[in-house]
């Protein structure tokens, strides 16, 4: 949207007006079943969890997370000898050490969360993080980084 404003005289100087609505953001990340993350175990021996949001530059666990642990959960309880390593994933945003830290962190979260709220036993799990060494998206755009913070399963 465009506005004029008139100056001295007869003569109008352009301005340009923006208008932001907020609004919450369209949640695209789809939540795997225990079942949906077994059958990719199954299949390649890793599966992305969607679903499991992180406070910004922290590895406190958001609230809205719960629903995807809880299937990672009920996969692990259903599946009483699999054991696995949680990896954590960042986008290249700063620097690779500090990335690799915060996905650590990230991943440690994740697994004390299993073990502390869902009684699943510490020694069927692992945290790592690789920052951004492996990407699923490019890092030259929002999608891509979006897509490259996330937590993924990897049967050990």
């Amino acid at each position: 949207m465009s506005i004029a404003i008139p100056e001295t005289s007869s003569r109008y100087q352009p301005y340009s007006l923006h208008v932001l609505e907020q609004r919450a953001l369209d949640n695209k990340v789809s939540v795997l079943s225990s079942k949906e993350l077994k059958q990719r175990l199954d299949l390649t021996g890793r599966a992305i969890v969607g679903g499991i949001i992180f406070e910004h530059d922290s590895a406190s666990i958001l609230e809205n997370s719960k629903p995807a642990l809880g299937q990672v959960a009920a996969l692990l309880s259903s599946t009483t000898d699999l054991k696995l390593y949680v990896v954590g994933h960042t986008d290249n945003t700063g620097d690779l050490e500090y990335n690799r830290r915060l996905s650590e962190s990230r991943a440690r979260s994740v697994v004390d969360h299993l073990v502390t709220f869902h009684g699943i036993a510490r020694d069927r799990l692992q945290g790592f993080g690789i920052a951004s060494l492996s990407p699923e998206g490019s890092n030259t755009s929002a999608e891509g980084r979006a897509q490259n913070r996330r937590a993924e399963l990897v049967v050990q």
